[in-house]
Order: C-alpha cells, then structure tokens, then sequence
C-alpha cells in the first residue's frame, strides 16, 4: 500500500463514475416508464394508485463551482420522490397528477375546503406548502379523521365547523 492510499479496497475512480452513470440512466428509465404510465392510462387514476408511500430526499449535482483555495465543490439541487404503485414520481409531478385525478372525479371543492382549512390550522406551512398538504391530505383522506372529530364537514358546498359530521349528516336529511 502506498503511503496516503488510505482507501485502497476502494473501485478505481473511473468504474465509481461508470456505476453512477449506469444507475443514473437506471433511475432516469424507471421515472420515464411511471410518467408514460401515468399519461397513457385510459381509465381513470384512482386515489388508491397515487397514494405516496415512503418518500425520500436526493440530491443531484447540477454543476461544479472553484473555491478561492483552488479546490472544486459540487453545485447540487434537492428532489423529493415518492414511491406510488404507478412508479417513483418527483413531488411536482405527484402534485400534477394527484389535481389531475381531483379534478376527474370532481373533488377540487373539496380540495379548496381542506386548503383552506390547512390553511387555517397548519401554522407551520408556509403558503407555498399548503397545496401540496392540501393534496396529500386528500389522497391520504386525512380529512375523515377531522370530520370524526367534528373539527370539519364538507357538504358539498362549503366546510361547516363545529357538531360532528354524523350530526350534520342527520341534520341534511330532515
């Protein structure tokens, strides 16, 4: 071992960049075949196939940039994806494609009901995330335990607030 060889087990630099390469096209491909997938389906989407399972953060380098000391660092921009049983999809493209299928089934006042109520009751969001909250909480049906605990119905038109959502229901029936 060379003196300084400190990662001498280490692939030869050129295989690294050829196995990041070929998982990179790997990825690119599988993205590809879940877009296509996503657009030349001809039945409608269900919630259930947009669902987001686990999500995860990747950082992909988009350039390079020199230091004042002559070293170089890597210019990179973050991405969420999220795992659906259609594919692995950027967080914009799940976004697009979940008030795709909101607008399909005809729930966008629902959509702008919850909005307004993330809006109202998650402080922490900041007015550019509450959309995305907003769509989550629609696929998800986060929005059922709210009406559970009478916190918010929809009816169709508008949110009503206070009384649980079997009261309102028995209410709308008389």
């Amino acid at each position: 071992m060379r003196k300084g060889d400190k990662h001498a087990a280490h692939l030869p630099f050129f295989i690294q960049k050829i196995i990041k390469g070929i998982t990179n096209v790997c990825v690119e491909v599988y993205r590809f075949s879940a877009f296509f997938y996503a657009q030349k389906q001809e039945e409608r989407m269900t919630y259930e196939e947009i669902k987001p399972g686990p999500g995860w953060f990747r950082a992909r380098e988009v350039g390079k940039t020199k230091n004042p000391n002559g070293t170089w660092s890597r210019i990179t921009t973050g991405e969420t994806y999220y795992k659906t049983k259609i594919g692995e999809l950027r967080e914009d493209e799940w976004e697009r494609i979940a008030e795709e299928t909101a607008r399909e089934y005809g729930d966008l006042p629902l959509l702008q009901a919850i909005e307004d109520y993330v809006r109202k009751h998650c402080a922490w969001l900041k007015e550019k995330e509450i959309r995305g909250y907003s769509l989550h909480c629609l696929v998800d049906e986060a929005y059922r335990t709210w009406e559970e605990r009478g916190e918010f119905h929809f009816t169709g038109k508008e949110v009503e607030t206070g009384g649980t959502a079997k009261e309102a229901d028995e209410a709308s029936e008389l």
